[in-house]
């Protein structure tokens, strides 16, 4: 009987250990982005602003008729009878 070669025995299973090493390398990247987005302050927010009832009101006043649409160019709908 011939005994394998030391070449051939060496790359037995590479294929599976690379697919689990790039899957625990990709999951602990994944994890690190999730992290550290997770725990960067929000851009573009000012916490230290205050709103009152009475301005709530008015903006959803204001709202109440917005069609977001409208620049879209498609007809209104029918008016329901």
């Amino acid at each position: 009987m011939k005994k394998k070669s030391s070449a051939a025995r060496s790359t037995f299973g590479g294929t599976l250990t690379g697919f689990v090493v790039g899957l625990l390398v990709g999951l602990g990247l994944a994890l690190a982005v999730a992290v550290y987005v997770t725990r960067v302050p929000i851009p573009f927010v000012d916490r230290n602003v205050s709103r009152n009832s009475d301005q709530d009101a008015l903006e959803a006043e204001r709202n109440k008729g917005w069609n977001p649409n409208s620049a879209l160019g498609s007809p209104p709908p029918p008016a329901a009878a």
